[in-house]
Formats: structure tokens, C-alpha cells, sequence
């Protein structure tokens, strides 16, 4: 007898819970610094919450990318939409703007054809040429790490000669490695990010 109220009040918990879990619509957040820079987490949260809406943050785009893939995002947020021609994307607004600084090991004069690391924000075949024509500058190389951790040991290693990243974590990366490290501000290289809408 016992058993079955347990029984009973464990259902109406459990479909009470998943009623409320279903009526959160998460929306996927891609921002490689979200874990470093509370900032812009704040600030993101706060619009989308006024939308109605609950972020979810990845700080890696694989990750990322097979969320949005494997369920049915109504909306996700990243600086450019997917290579995928079975879904339909709309781009609705642009929330958070990212200026980018660029850091050497040396001192830097010009970065136009020079071998170049990047966090991965987007499809890897598409990523250097999107990159290219946002910044307005061709590299000789581009290499990609999957999180900003990853990017000072390419300096440090010799594989690129700069390194580009966001202007609000130079001074995380610089105090989390005793490594001298020069940088340029360039106020026009920027990404935006923007919040889209899916309709599959």
C-alpha cells in the first residue's frame, strides 16, 4: 500500500519536472571565453532572459555544433551560422560585439600573411576564408585549438606567429602565463555575435 503512494508521488513529480523542463527553451550559447570572461556571461544572460528565453554556454564548438544538431533548437547564438543546407537559418539580432587584439612573443609591426592561431568559432573548412574576409587580411597559415588555453603554447612553440584573441581576455591569458607577450590593439578587427533563429 505504502509502495504505491510512493509510486503515485513519484510520478507527479517526475511529470510535474519534465512539464517545466519542456517549457525552458534553452537556447545553445557558443562563446569560447564564457568560462573566463564574466562580463560577457552576464551580459548575454540578461538578453536572452528578457526574451523569454534560458542560455546554455559551451566553450567548445564541437560541443556546441552536436547539441544544436541533435535536438530541436528553436534558437542558438554563435558569430556565424552553420554550413548546413538542410535547415533553414534565419539571423534575428546581434547581441555582444568582440574586439579582437592580436599577441606575439615578438614585437608586431604587421600581421597580413603571417601564421596565425585562432580559437575555432566555426566549421573548419569554412573558418580561415570567413575569417579572411571579416578582418579584411589573408594568413599564411591558420591553425585552430578547440579553447583559449590552447592558443599561448602556439606562440610559445613556434607553430604560429600571432595569436588573435578576444580584447577582454588578454589580461587572463598574460597572468596565467609567465611568458612575455606583446600585443596590438586593432579597434576595427571585431566578431559580432548574433542570435538566430532555426526552423528545420
Amino acid at each position: 500500500m505504502y509502495s504505491n503512494y510512493i509510486r503515485l508521488i513519484f510520478l507527479f513529480f517526475s511529470s510535474l519536472y519534465s512539464n517545466v523542463y519542456a517549457s525552458v527553451n534553452l537556447v545553445p550559447v557558443f562563446e569560447p571565453y564564457a568560462n573566463v570572461n564574466s562580463k560577457f556571461k552576464s551580459d548575454i544572460e540578461k538578453k536572452i532572459k528578457k526574451k523569454g528565453l534560458e542560455p546554455i554556454f559551451f566553450s567548445k564548438y564541437n560541443d556546441f555544433k552536436a547539441y544544436v544538431e541533435s535536438r530541436k533548437t528553436e534558437f542558438y547564438v554563435s558569430i556565424f551560422k552553420f554550413n548546413k543546407s538542410d535547415i533553414e537559418q534565419k539571423k534575428i539580432g546581434r547581441l555582444y560585439r568582440k574586439q579582437y587584439m592580436v599577441l606575439s612573443n615578438k614585437e608586431i609591426k604587421e600581421i597580413k600573411n603571417k601564421r596565425v592561431g585562432i580559437v575555432q568559432v566555426a566549421d573548419r573548412e569554412k573558418l580561415e576564408s570567413q575569417i579572411e574576409k571579416k578582418f579584411k587580411l589573408s594568413f599564411s597559415l591558420m591553425k585552430t585549438v578547440p579553447k583559449s588555453e590552447d592558443l599561448v603554447p602556439l606562440i610559445v612553440f613556434n607553430i604560429v606567429d600571432v595569436i588573435l584573441v578576444d580584447k577582454e581576455i588578454v589580461s587572463f591569458l598574460k597572468k596565467r602565463y609567465s611568458y612575455k607577450m606583446f600585443s596590438k590593439d586593432y579597434k576595427f578587427k571585431h566578431l559580432d555575435l548574433f542570435l538566430y533563429k532555426v526552423k528545420k
